[in-house]
């Protein structure tokens, strides 16, 4: 599926804080989700829902940096895609990839597979990060809590 809720992307109704319709056609270059997520600018963390995994606002409110390098050539190459488990981009560049879109996105830039190029000195309000930390696994492992 393109997104977590699936491949449509006005099914995407409380899933992501994202361009909606009152956003549409104020740029030749905007567009827009069908439906109102409840947030002008960002939204607060966890109003939406989780996904597969458990992880909330992974598409949409802020675009996350990335430790990658950005290289547009990379991501359409046969051999970035056969590393799935956890393809990065090149050792060094100018720029860093930038993933997920933002509350000012649409649908093609709101997804978890969107990169885009960043100065690494960007400052905006469309730019995040995530911290992320590994926490001891207790029980079984499950879809929300896999093996360490």
């Amino acid at each position: 599926a393109i997104y977590p809720w699936g491949d449509h992307p006005d099914a995407g109704a409380g899933w992501c804080n994202a361009a909606n319709p009152t956003v549409a056609g104020t740029s030749p270059r905007r567009s827009a989700f069908g439906f109102h997520d409840g947030y002008p600018f960002t939204s607060p963390v966890g109003k939406f829902k989780p996904n597969a995994f458990g992880l909330y606002d992974m598409i949409g409110n802020v675009w996350e940096w990335t430790p990658d390098w950005f290289d547009k050539g990379l991501y359409w190459s046969h051999e970035w895609r056969a590393n799935r488990y956890d393809p990065t981009g090149p050792s060094a560049g100018s720029h860093k990839a930038v993933k997920g879109g933002s509350w000012q996105d649409g649908p093609d830039q709101c997804r978890s597979a969107a990169r885009r190029p960043q100065a690494p000195l960007s400052r905006l309000n469309t730019l995040g990060f995530r911290i992320a930390i590994t926490l001891p696994c207790t029980g079984p492992p499950s879809a929300t809590r896999p093996l360490p």
